[in-house]
């Protein structure tokens, strides 16, 4: 989708398979898991099967990043550009998840949907919005694909977090309900 010289920066990935097969297994883990975490149904009568799942998309959501940072460094298909915007994201993602998980062991449940909310949706930008972004950036305005790809990491993940905000700060969203319960509270 992204030319020519996409193409042969996926070679590194032929010769060395092992990291990026890590990440991609860890991905679709997630991906998976994350589906499962929020559909309200789940959540409402199997909380059991809820708590085990979330665990298991907890552990993949720490461990996409790092994973995908260290394919960054290992296949430096965005060259020493898609450092950055690994480390930052990686950063967000496990502060938003150190949040969620903070909130659940104290039982604000409504804390750790914020929380968990946002850390998922930057991390479903990277592999959602990153592909659109990138193939744009090579087609349409002719980047080099290093530069194209350092940017869509950059544009997905911050795409990803803008939806999320926009979603729980819908009216009958969490942030609102977080909200009025504080201003019952007082």
């Amino acid at each position: 989708m992204s030319g020519r010289a996409f193409l042969d920066m996926l070679r590194a990935f032929d010769r060395n398979p092992l990291m990026i097969r890590i990440h991609a297994c860890v991905g679709i883990t997630f991906v998976a898991c994350a589906a499962l975490q929020f559909w309200p149904g789940l959540r409402r009568r199997h909380r059991t099967a809820h708590r085990r799942i979330g665990y298991v998309a907890f552990v993949s959501l720490i461990c996409l990043p790092a994973t995908g940072l260290a394919c960054a460094i290992v296949y430096p298909f965005a060259g020493p550009a898609g450092i950055p915007p690994n480390v930052f994201w990686l950063t967000c993602i496990l502060t938003c998840a150190a949040y969620s998980w903070r909130a659940a062991r104290r039982n604000d449940f409504l804390g750790h949907e914020i929380w968990i909310t946002r850390a998922t949706a930057m991390s479903m930008g990277a592999v959602s919005l990153f592909t659109l972004y990138e193939s744009a950036f090579v087609h349409w305005l002719h980047l080099d694909p290093h530069v194209a790809t350092a940017a869509a990491f950059w544009c997905g993940q911050a795409d990803g977090l803008l939806a999320a905000q926009l979603w729980l700060s819908r009216k009958d969203g969490p942030l609102a309900r977080r909200r009025a319960a504080r201003a019952t509270a007082r």
